[in-house]
């Protein structure tokens, strides 16, 4: 999980630095050889770099190996484990702090430090300038046009461009008094500091009323080769469990409801999703119910039915294990339910036989 991270007002008020430059800066202060900037910014490493670039060569930035020092034309930072300020800088001569980049003194006093949630910090699918709107909003959220471009060092027309895309995506959100934030899954609750997230389920339990919907910006390819990786490598496991398997895969499809939205590409994902889903649920019933001298062969007939069996299959055991049946006809259920029709079981002999063909020609 990432860290919150705070940008000191010698930073924020700095002229000529765009707010992406502002939050690397902001980063750097907090932690000079971080590992989790490129999540962080929401970059490429190439992007990343460029940047880093731009503000070496306005003297902003300096590297030492793995380390990144900021610099506030006129100030000294002070690094401490787990904070740091800026001093003035009493032996700085005139000519080094006429520069373009310098800080302006008339506007530090109006400005206050901006925290950026580690929550914004680690949804990628935010831009910088985007994470950095958001966490102003969270702590000034009725703040004017002309405040937010002055504060943030933004052009007026890039910021209302920027508010309607946000807006659009229903990740900013207009209220009475200003805006709030919605997170896919995260609520933002107002306090003293301006508003902390927490989960929906948080929220539900502690009796707030969610107004709002989850705006939903996960790409439903990024959530499916998840599943679709994460599951290859679950399954190498000697000890990996169908229900394991089950959990790992509801959970999945849920993330992909929740955050992916409506579109063909999600329809077909979660049709192959809902699918395994289907297998594993019927595997976990053979190995939870079925004898284990039998297990063996109720496993072939899940791997050899058809989805629509499955689908049949799973009803029924939802709605008969409240019952309580019997071995024997549970026995007798399941086989019904996902045995082979003879023109599929012929089928599934043919192409056994054919690859067994295939193997002794291959050992041959």
């Amino acid at each position: 999980m990432l860290k919150a991270v705070t940008i000191l007002p010698e930073i924020i008020s700095l002229q000529n630095t765009t707010p992406p430059g502002k939050l690397l800066l902001g980063i750097y202060s907090c932690d000079p050889t971080v590992k989790w900037v490129l999540r962080a910014m929401s970059m490429t490493r190439a992007g990343l770099r460029k940047l880093e670039q731009r503000l070496i060569h306005k003297r902003l930035l300096s590297e030492a190996g793995a380390r990144h020092m900021v610099h506030v034309p006129g100030f000294v930072y002070t690094h401490y484990p787990d904070a740091g300020h800026f001093v003035p800088d009493s032996s700085t001569s005139k000519s080094e702090k006429k520069v373009a980049n310098r800080a302006s003194k008339t506007t530090q006093a109006d400005i206050r430090p901006l925290v950026v949630p580690a929550e914004l910090l680690e949804f990628r699918y935010l831009t910088a300038s985007a994470k950095m709107l958001l966490a102003y909003f969270i702590s000034s959220p009725g703040a004017k046009n002309e405040r937010v471009v002055q504060t943030l060092g933004m052009s007026l027309s890039g910021l209302k461009k920027l508010k309607q895309g946000l807006l659009k995506k229903k990740v900013l959100v207009q209220t009475g008094d200003g805006y709030t934030i919605r997170l896919p899954g995260l609520f933002l609750v107002r306090d003293s500091h301006g508003g902390r997230f927490v989960s929906e389920l948080e929220v539900l339990k502690n009796g707030y009323e969610v107004a709002h919907p989850a705006p939903k910006l996960v790409p439903t390819k990024d959530v499916y080769n998840e599943w679709k990786s994460s599951l290859k490598k679950i399954c190498r496991q000697p000890d990996t469990t169908p229900s394991y398997l089950l959990s790992f895969t509801t959970n999945m499809i849920e993330r992909l409801k929740a955050g992916s939205a409506e579109s063909p590409q999600r329809e077909a994902a979660l049709a192959v999703m809902k699918k395994a889903e289907n297998v594993f649920f019927a595997k976990d019933f053979v190995y939870d119910n079925i004898p284990r001298k039998y297990e063996a062969k109720f496993m072939q007939l899940v791997d050899s039915a058809t989805p629509e069996q499955l689908v049949a299959l799973r009803s029924k055991i939802e709605g008969m294990m409240v019952g309580g049946l019997p071995e024997p006809k549970l026995l007798g259920m399941v086989t019904k339910a996902i045995a082979l029709a003879p023109a599929q079981e012929a089928q599934s002999q043919a192409g056994s036989a054919v690859a067994h063909r295939k193997l002794r020609v291959k050992r041959a």
